[in-house]
């Protein structure tokens, strides 16, 4: 909240995991939000589309992908980059270094 951050939205994936503070979103996207201690959290497993989701944000926090990276970037939104170092021969960390290098990330 000092940031000025008004809610938090999360897409969860096909994940087993669910957020213990945050309500599912409906069916269309349009999302069900809950009151929790810091912020109201809403979280979603899949959206048509992330660009709505990415447009309105303030901070973007994504994984390594190459698409949701430049989605941001395109968007010129403040990110941060959390790599699965696990996946397909640790390709988001050598991404996220490259970017990294070219000052599109810190």
């Amino acid at each position: 909240r000092r940031l000025g951050m008004t809610k938090l939205v999360v897409q969860v994936g096909r994940g087993v995991y669910t957020p213990k503070c945050a309500c599912a979103a409906a069916e269309d996207g349009a999302g069900a939000s809950c009151g929790v201690e810091f912020l109201p959290t809403i979280f979603f497993r899949f959206a048509p589309s992330l660009d709505a989701h990415m447009r309105s944000a303030a901070l973007v926090i994504s994984h390594g992908g190459a698409g949701s990276i430049m989605e941001a970037l395109g968007l010129r939104k403040p990110l941060v980059v959390v790599v699965n170092g696990a996946l397909m021969d640790d390709h988001q960390t050598e991404l996220a270094g490259a970017l990294e290098e070219r000052g599109h990330l810190r």
